[in-house]
């Protein structure tokens, strides 16, 4: 008598899949943290998506519904950020630095007609990108390795 031909078991293979889908949407809903409204005075971490973990030549961050991306471009040899918000954003601080030696951090100038912020890199050896954000008196804030900068050496430049 073959396995499959038990109808049980037939029905088993048949109902298992659908109850631990199930389980696991159930899991989700019950056990799910609740999204709470920032607090103004509060930080929070930025999280930085893949792309800030190799040479990709950008550098996304988000919370929730908050974003930003930071893009390396270089003129005239000098290598600078372009920051982006999907969010009013007030201030954009960043420092370069070593882990075991943060820097104090610099306020990006914003430019109103692009609606970015461009912070000019000192030193392109830094180890460590250190960010911090204001959006309606909160404060978003990453430490991100430099190493999406490296693509730059390896693109042409010129294409915005």
């Amino acid at each position: 008598m073959s396995f499959f031909t038990n109808k049980h078991v037939v029905v088993a293979l048949l109902v298992a899949p659908i109850l631990a889908i199930g389980a696991w949407y159930a899991v989700g809903l019950i056990g799910a943290e609740t999204p709470k409204k920032a607090v103004p005075g509060q930080s929070y971490p930025l999280v930085a998506k893949s792309n800030c973990r190799y040479a990709s030549g950008q550098c996304s961050l988000e919370n929730g519904d908050i974003e930003f991306e930071l893009i390396p471009a270089t003129s005239d040899g000098a290598l600078s950020l372009k920051i982006t918000s999907n969010q009013r954003a007030g201030r954009v601080m960043l420092g370069l630095g070593e882990d075991d030696n943060p820097p104090k951090p610099e306020e990006a100038p914003y430019d109103p007609s692009s609606q970015t912020w461009m912070y000019t890199v000192n030193t392109h050896h830094a180890e460590k990108l250190f960010f911090v954000a204001e959006i309606s008196g909160s404060r978003y804030f990453a430490k991100l390795d430099t190493v999406f900068f490296d693509r730059l050496s390896t693109i042409p430049q010129g294409r915005d």
